[in-house]
């Protein structure tokens, strides 16, 4: 039997008995009913709480930042009083601390942005710095109404894969996006309280552009229900991450609320992350991704959409070793409008997928097309083998969903699909092989100073530390005590001795692989000139 169309208004079955004023009746009937849906859906998302941001109207989204602002991330240890006294002498104030990633947001005078970047990137106390750079999300809408088949679950193998692992109700993945709709009848029983770090308040109430909804329903829409759609995840607890804000009609993330909103999930237990923005590197960013692999996590990105007039976009973007940056494609498994690189790891579905809308809904015209989309769905898959074999270490999981995607475009790696499109069943099948975590710790040396030597002033420690797959943190230890933590090559500590006692004082490095293996350096004995009162060293940042 022919299908109904309700595309633009036509009716393509009817009884061909009916008379022609009946056929009119249905026409406009049918088009009233899209339309009065239509006007529901808008309603109650604009009913829906939420409060507006706007930026600074010389603010600008893409590779632009936001006004008079300066993200700058110091070596570990700087002291809190050579923070201010840098601060003050370049004419600015810290808007925000991300005080475990030992990061700063600066407000600066607009016209003295680009001096006091230029300053700070040559001050022995700053590790990096860059313009609060903004985010746009990854998403495209369809104009295809009535499409509402879930292809993307069938085409990964989920069904055979949910038959091993449906997710663990012990896991959490963070959404950093938008926020979620709280009262969504699809997300029953499984939201955590979450957090909105561009406001620095627990409102995590999705914003009139509903990206957060979208893409938190993917991953986490309740299954087996009768209701909506299914997630990928059936079980999996969802950790709303504020970190966008409205920009006319749709959302962006700033460098440092992204940042933020990281360290923020990782210590909230999160397992995953999915940040639906296209990110790559950044001030700060990094950091903050290696912070949350530090805890045993991953965290999944939208790789980017190409634009309709360049589909074959190529952007030449370095790896990031901490972050899975995921292509999207078709129902053929053809790559679409999605941007290529040597930084694109895996690809996932992403065109015409369903999710959740604002107000309790459904999407009526089908679902939408993005890496926006693509993302979580790796990110689902990565939940469910973690939870069916929770040994693995982080670097485990991605090798599995890299090793058993299916093979597109060039043989092996490439630009385009990244090692592959991401397969659930698959990847479930390869999960039962690997009985053992990753046991082999890192080798970890302190290469300045030397042993034996004397110093005064400010102090700078630097550590080497290589494992055979992929490094977490490296602490430093001061006189027997957790002194700072560093989590990116090449790892630099600043101890000031004005905060030892005169005399001899021990260093010790403890590196820290991705499945929390620990390695101990040789003991540093050091003879401190500068006396002071303290006794000992004051620890810069919360411990790890």
């Amino acid at each position: 039997m022919p299908k109904r169309r309700k595309a633009k208004g036509k009716i393509t079955q009817y009884k061909k008995t009916q008379s022609y004023h009946w056929v009119i009746v249905s026409i406009v009937l049918t088009v009233g009913s899209l339309i009065l849906i239509n006007f529901y859906v808008n309603y109650w998302n604009k009913s829906i709480p939420f409060q507006q941001v706007t930026l600074a109207k010389n603010t600008k989204l893409g590779h632009e930042w936001k006004t008079g602002e300066l993200v700058v991330e110091f070596h570990p240890g700087v002291s809190q009083s050579n923070i201010n006294q840098l601060v003050s002498s370049h004419g600015s104030s810290v808007k925000k601390e991300i005080k475990k990633i030992s990061t700063v947001v600066l407000q600066v005078p607009e016209q003295a942005v680009e001096g006091v970047e230029n300053a700070l990137s040559h001050n022995p106390f700053v590790s990096r710095v860059s313009k609060n750079f903004i985010y746009e999300e990854m998403m495209i809408s369809p104009n295809d109404p009535g499409y509402k088949d879930q292809w993307a679950l069938r085409k990964i193998g989920l069904p055979t894969a949910w038959e091993q692992s449906k997710g663990s109700e012990n896991q959490i993945i963070a959404i950093l996006d938008s926020g979620i709709d709280t009262d969504h009848p699809d997300f029953a029983g499984r939201l955590l309280p979450g957090w909105d770090y561009t406001d620095d308040n627990s409102d995590y109430e999705d914003l009139a552009c509903g990206h957060g909804t979208k893409v938190a329903g993917i991953v986490g829409a309740v299954t087996n229900n009768n209701l909506a759609i299914a997630g990928v995840t059936w079980n999996t607890k969802i950790l709303p991450v504020k970190i966008a804000i409205q920009i006319g009609e749709i959302c962006a993330a700033s460098l440092a609320d992204i940042a933020e909103g990281l360290v923020g999930a990782a210590d909230k237990g999160a397992k995953i992350a999915n940040i639906s923005y296209k990110i790559n590197n950044g001030v700060s960013l990094t950091t903050s991704l290696s912070y949350f692999q530090s805890k045993g996590g991953l965290v999944f990105a939208a790789g980017g959409n190409a634009d309709l007039t360049n589909p074959d976009q190529f952007l030449d973007l370095p790896e990031n070793p901490y972050l899975i940056s995921v292509a999207m494609t078709d129902s053929r498994d053809d790559s679409f409008l999605s941007v290529a690189g040597p930084y694109i790891d895996l690809s996932a579905p992403g065109h015409k997928i369903p999710s959740l809308t604002n107000g309790g809904f459904y999407d009526p015209l089908g679902g939408g097309t993005g890496t926006s989309y693509a993302s979580p769905i790796a990110a689902g898959v990565a939940a469910l083998v973690w939870s069916h074999s929770p040994h693995l270490s982080p670097y485990q999981v991605e090798a599995i969903l890299e090793t058993t995607a299916v093979d597109r475009g060039v043989k092996g790696y490439d630009p385009d699909y990244g090692w592959g499109r991401v397969d659930a069943q698959a990847a479930i099948a390869k999960a039962n092989t690997i009985t053992q975590a990753d046991q082999n710790a890192p080798t970890v040396t302190i290469t300045n100073p030397p042993n034996g030597s004397t110093v005064s002033g400010d102090i700078s420690i630097d550590v080497s530390a290589v494992d055979d797959n992929s490094m977490g943190r490296v602490d430093l230890i001061v006189d027997n005590r957790w002194y700072a933590s560093d989590f990116i090559a090449p790892y630099k500590f600043i101890v000031s001795s004005s905060t030892l006692s005169a005399g001899s004082h021990t260093f010790v490095a403890e590196a820290y692989d991705m499945s929390l293996n620990k390695a101990t350096s040789s003991t540093i004995q050091v003879s401190v000139e500068q006396s002071t009162t303290n006794p000992s060293p004051t620890p810069r940042r919360g411990k790890k």
